[in-house]
């Protein structure tokens, strides 16, 4: 019932979350929705979107690089590491990131250059 209740009345726009979730709502879960319809891993993006809608947990999205929200700015990358991904790189103006918890990072697969395009999928399965 309360995540009928939250979908509802974030589709009507008259849900008013407290400050933790504001890039939870505006920036993770669509974030997360897009990714789970275009990299495949759909049943990964609907449970995370379940416990978004029951509050159980909150999200920040880290894009921003060097003044930059465009996808051509973003330089940090990411490489596939025994037990899961390392992340290198230095994100800026991460709504909510110091609280939230999950962070969904964008980062370019380790050896690409920002010219290169390659399908999104997602690092981490991490629940």
């Amino acid at each position: 019932m309360p995540e009928r209740l939250f979908g509802e009345k974030y589709a009507r726009g008259t849900f008013v979350a407290d400050g933790r979730f504001l890039a939870t709502v505006t920036q993770f879960a669509p974030a997360v929705r897009e990714l789970g319809l275009l990299g495949g891993e759909l049943p990964l993006a609907a449970g995370l979107l379940r416990q978004v809608a029951a509050g159980e947990v909150t999200g920040a999205v880290a894009l921003a690089e060097g003044g930059s929200w465009q996808p051509p700015a973003v330089r940090a990358t990411a490489a596939e590491a025994v037990g899961g991904w390392v992340i290198d790189g230095v994100k800026e103006a991460v709504l909510d990131g110091a609280h939230a918890d999950r962070v969904l990072v964008v980062a370019r697969a380790a050896g690409t250059s920002p010219s290169s395009s390659r399908a999104a999928r997602p690092l981490s399965r991490r629940s």
